[in-house]
């Protein structure tokens, strides 16, 4: 009976570590989407207005 609870709680475990990482890789998507992109090409813009192409 144990071994069975302690089977049941590692799965638990497992799933709880992959909803943690699943949210921060989606945390990470949004930085990388709405901050991190828009910035990278502001910057581009910039330095084609001030050099040229």
């Amino acid at each position: 009976m144990g071994i069975l609870f302690l089977a049941f709680v590692s799965i638990g475990l497992i799933a709880l570590l992959s909803n943690i990482a699943t949210a921060v890789g989606q945390v990470i998507c949004g930085l990388f989407k709405y901050i991190i992109l828009p910035f990278g090409l502001f910057l581009c813009i910039c330095y084609i207005a001030k050099y040229g192409l």
